[in-house]
């Protein structure tokens, strides 16, 4: 299958607001390298996830993804590994995931 052919087949579950008799749009409209998630409360949403056991996240930085890369996944893997978050004081209940 080629490349057209996946994106013609693709196009109505992936883009349901396409009309099906437009043409397929170039790879270069479909694809975008970076999303701005925004969470209700402007707050990332880092934390476990109340619903699965094991299951964490950390997502939701807004244009900030980048700059807060480190300091995220530090609090993340200090949570995953000791339960809790040493170096903020409240810890993480601020951007908990439990809060939607």
């Amino acid at each position: 299958m080629g490349r057209a052919c996946f994106l013609q087949d693709c196009l109505p579950t992936a883009c349901p607001s396409q009309p099906a008799t437009r043409p397929p749009l170039h790879c270069r409209s479909l694809v975008q390298a970076c999303y701005l998630p925004i969470p209700a409360g402007n707050a990332p949403i880092i934390g476990a996830v109340p619903s699965v056991r094991g299951a964490y996240v950390a997502t939701g930085h807004s244009c900030w993804g980048i700059l807060n890369a480190p300091a995220t996944g530090k609090a993340l893997a200090e949570l995953i590994l000791d339960g809790h978050v040493s170096y903020l004081p409240g810890g993480l209940s601020a951007f908990d995931p439990a809060r939607f």
